[in-house]
C-alpha cells in the first residue's frame, strides 16, 4: 500500500485559469539567492503535491511553514483547499495539488522548512535553502574564485 507522501516547489508566481488549471512561473530549481542579508519579496508560492491512500483520506491536514529566522512556524489549515476526491473502483490514491501564497516574506539565509501535520502524525516534506551574499562569498572563497 502506498503511504502518504508530499513534495513541493517554490515559485514567484502562480496563475489560475478559468477552468482551474495552474500556470506556475519562476520556479526555483536550486537555492533562492537574495541580494542582502535580509530581503522582502512581494510573494512566494509554495506549491504542494500531496498523496494519500484512498482508504486513508485526510481528516486533518495543516501546513507548518518555517521561514529562516522566524520563531514560530506559519500554520495553514489545508482541509478547505483540498479538492473533493471520490473513491471510485480501482482508485488506490488521492493526489492533491495545493498552492499556498506567502505574502511579503522577509527572507534571510537559512532553510525554509515544510511539514504537514495530519491526524496520524507529522510528515517532513523538505527544505528550500535561502542564500545571502555572506554565504555566497564563503562558497566562492572555498572554490578559490
Amino acid at each position: 500500500m502506498t503511504e502518504r507522501q508530499a513534495s513541493f516547489l517554490v515559485s514567484d508566481e502562480l496563475l489560475v485559469s478559468l477552468n482551474g488549471k495552474f500556470f506556475i512561473q519562476g520556479v526555483y530549481t536550486g537555492d533562492i539567492l537574495i541580494s542582502g542579508e535580509q530581503q522582502r519579496l512581494n510573494q512566494l508560492i509554495l506549491f504542494l503535491q500531496i498523496s494519500t491512500p484512498a482508504q486513508k483520506p485526510f481528516r486533518q491536514l495543516e501546513l507548518h511553514l518555517s521561514l529562516p529566522g522566524e520563531q514560530n512556524p506559519r500554520v495553514v489549515n489545508l482541509m478547505p483547499l483540498l479538492p473533493i476526491s471520490i473513491a471510485l473502483p480501482g482508485r488506490t490514491t488521492f493526489s492533491y495539488k495545493v498552492p499556498v501564497p506567502i505574502i511579503f516574506p522577509d527572507l534571510k539565509a537559512g532553510p525554509i522548512e515544510v511539514r504537514l501535520i495530519h491526524e496520524e502524525g507529522e510528515l517532513f516534506v523538505g527544505r528550500q535553502w535561502v542564500v545571502g551574499p555572506t554565504q555566497a562569498l564563503e562558497v566562492q572563497k572555498q572554490m578559490g574564485n
